[in-house]
């Protein structure tokens, strides 16, 4: 059988009855169901060769019976295998008439058949056709166990397909369908009805397919219609019945979940099963995307540091995002959608957190660059302002306006840092601003006054120059008012002595008879009324010369 897998390993899920084992998955297990899509159940009972027909439709390696060595009981607990072609998990249960464990002890049954019921998408049912009809059949208690039991669950729709064994074609098939459906829903109404309450329909629970094989032993007819059943799940049938219970990576946790609950004989509470395997399973998964994300190519071109721009950087990050959330969702598709919802939006936060310092890195560059760039415009701004102080906030913020607009593409993912990194180029291009403006003004003050002092100076000029012409003058005629001052003292002495010289030998005074130009000198002099009448014939007195007048 080329297109299934042959001999594939097989796995203990559930202990057999009085076994001290405890139902767990192993971890090689789970590794060797990822990938399956669902999980199929054949329920049978002893004798019926249910592991052998499971072995021919799907090419698993279920023990079967050797009659040559013993007809008995083979498969004991629940048993795994998985087929590739079609993708799908494949359990073998444990028989339920087995005498191994005795008639009266069912409590194994019980949850053996609870157990299969909730994790399988199909149950598949091996009967003979002579069972068929007949109140006390080989399949009667049974169906008994299982309806009991599903009734216990949230009606959805439990599909179960009967393998018809011996099909002789004498009856029609649907003939045989009815016959088989009225018997099963007869069976559900014995074991669900109660008295006082709401009768539970047969047909909100469970969809009943029948298929029927003919004897084994027609060896070429039993393998052809073996085929027809293989191909019916290979194409098309296997998408029809999957019920999206449970990802096959989250498989044997949830299994491990519900046959302890089950041993526990606690209430199966399968929403809130679902959504605690969901949140486990979506953790995981969330944790091991992120843990990958190292190895991401545009995760490590942001870590080594490169040169991006807001929108390059904001580009590489949506792409890594996309990825890294595509990826989730495909391996989280049959989960709880609440659940996915917010792992998801943690895998995105969880992300975003760890690109949080490369994007951190390139808004510091971003605005350390924008600072020194905008420091130029605002100083030109406030140089052509008319009053530099009134133009601080509108220059500051055409510089914001472009840093913000520049971070746009990034905004809505790190608005806070985007928020911190605007404050802090805001606080320090309104610090030099402002410090410019006050430097600006400080400069038009002194510009002002050194211009005022210029045009002091130059109005100040020519008073000073009339000012220093007539000090000149003023030392001018003061040196020669004392130089004319000193002759006079010296004329007056002369006169004094020739007076006094003519006085003694009485001769009247004719003039000085000192120096001609001295002469003509002292007749224009302020002292000539005093000197006159030495100098003439008139009566000579010595008041001017005693008391010169205060005008010499």
């Amino acid at each position: 059988m080329d297109h299934v897998t042959v001999n594939p390993p097989r796995f203990l899920l559930v202990a057999p009855f009085h076994s001290t084992c405890a139902a767990t998955c192993s971890l090689s297990t789970e590794d060797e169901i990822r990938g399956a899509t669902s999980i199929l159940l054949l329920l049978l009972l002893l004798l019926n060769w249910k592991s052998y027909l499971l072995n021919r439709l799907f090419g698993t390696n279920f023990q079967v019976m050797d009659a040559a060595k013993r007809r008995g009981q083979t498969t004991k607990g629940v048993w795994l295998s998985r087929c590739t072609k079609p993708s799908m998990l494949v359990m073998d249960v444990e028989g339920f008439d087995g005498r191994e464990r005795g008639e009266d002890d069912t409590l194994y049954e019980k949850r053996a058949a609870l157990f299969s019921l909730t994790i399988s998408d199909l149950m598949m049912v091996n009967m003979w056709l002579r069972d068929i009809g007949r109140q006390h059949g080989g399949c009667i208690p049974l169906f008994k166990t299982i309806f009991r039991e599903r009734a216990k669950l949230e009606p959805s729709k439990t599909r179960v397909l009967v393998i018809v064994r011996d099909y002789d074609y004498e009856t029609p098939m649907e003939t045989l369908q009815n016959n088989l459906v009225t018997q099963m829903e007869e069976i559900w109404e014995s074991v669900n009805k109660q008295p006082g309450k709401e009768n539970k329909l047969f047909s909100d629970y469970i969809e009943v397919t029948v298929f029927a094989l003919p004897d084994r032993l027609l060896v070429q007819d039993f393998k052809e219609k073996v085929t027809n059943l293989r191909n019916w799940f290979s194409k098309g049938g296997l998408a029809e019945l999957q019920q999206d219970k449970v990802a096959a990576s989250g498989f044997a946790f949830s299994a491990k979940g519900i046959w302890e609950t089950i041993k526990q004989n606690k209430q199966l509470d399968l929403p809130a099963h679902r959504i605690l395997v969901s949140t486990s399973i979506c953790e995981r998964i969330v944790r091991e995307n992120l843990d990958a994300l190292a190895l991401h190519e545009d995760y490590m071109s942001m870590k080594s540091g490169a040169q991006y721009s807001p929108k390059e950087f904001s580009t590489k990050l949506e792409g890594l995002l996309e990825c890294v959330l595509a990826r989730y969702d495909a391996e989280t598709d049959m989960y709880d959608a609440n659940v996915r919802a917010a792992k998801r939006h943690g895998l995105e936060n969880g992300t975003l957190h760890l690109l949080e310092p490369f994007c951190k890195d390139m808004f510091n560059r971003l605005r350390t660059t924008t600072a020194c760039e905008s420091k130029d415009k605002i100083a030109a701004q406030l140089r052509n302002a008319d009053d530099p102080a009134t133009a601080v906030d509108a220059s500051v913020q055409a510089c914001l306006k472009e840093f913000t607009e520049s971070c746009k593409e990034l905004s809505s993912r790190y608005q806070v840092l985007c928020d911190e990194n605007c404050k802090e180029l805001r606080n320090e291009l309104t610090s030099f601003a402002q410090i410019k403006a006050e430097s600006i003004k400080e400069q038009r003050m002194r510009e002002e006054l050194e211009r005022q002092r210029i045009e002091a100076e130059r109005e100040a000029k020519p008073v000073r120059e009339e000012a220093e012409r007539l000090r000149q003058e003023a030392e001018h005629a003061k040196v020669a008012a004392a130089c004319e001052a000193e002759r006079i003292n010296q004329i007056r002495e002369l006169a004094l002595r020739r007076v006094e010289e003519n006085a003694q030998r009485g001769e009247p005074p004719r003039g000085l008879g000192i120096d001609p130009t001295l002469d003509a000198a002292l007749s224009v002099s302020p002292l000539w009324h005093i000197l006159r009448p030495f100098l003439t014939s008139e009566a000579p007195t010595t008041e001017g010369l005693i008391n010169p007048p205060k005008n010499t």
